[in-house]
């Protein structure tokens, strides 16, 4: 301490494991656990759907991970090379396409909802950026494609 009260830095000891914020950030510290937590995610992902409701979020995956909101989102952004939103989209479209090619008896906006999206609008501009078509012209075009392979 100086003479006017004020901590000196030599007066300050550094913890033996100090890591800085920059080194903490550069790698993800559970990455030798990663593909374990890629299996979990994806098995959960593919047995209880939770990408079909649609208030499913990013701290929903706590559920089945010892990970919090941070750590989540860099399992994703450096584990999948995405963020969440696109991992869960992938998940959403490729019910939709199962749906569209699946039952013909569902409207669009029944498919939408089925696969979680929040509403048809919303479906419909992530399907056509998705396939450059929209869903009802995917269906059609699909289903004829089916029936000459046929």
């Amino acid at each position: 301490m100086d003479t006017d009260g004020r901590y000196q830095l030599e007066d300050c000891e550094m913890e033996p494991n100090f890591i800085s914020e920059k080194e903490s950030n550069s790698k993800f510290p559970f990455a030798d656990k990663l593909p374990e937590y890629k299996d979990k995610l994806e098995q959960w992902m593919q047995t209880e759907k939770p990408h079909l409701r649609k208030d499913f979020k990013l701290t929903d995956a706590m559920e089945i991970l010892p990970l919090n909101r941070s750590y989540l989102s860099r399992l994703f952004n450096e584990g999948y090379g995405e963020n969440f939103y696109r991992f869960v989209m992938r998940y959403r479209m490729t019910e939709s396409k199962r749906l569209l090619l699946s039952r013909p008896d569902l409207t669009i906006t029944n498919v939408a909802d089925l696969s979680g999206f929040s509403s048809p609008s919303v479906f419909g501009r992530a399907f056509t950026q998705e396939m450059n078509c929209s869903p009802l012209q995917w269906r059609e075009r699909e289903t004829c494609t089916k029936k000459q392979d046929a």
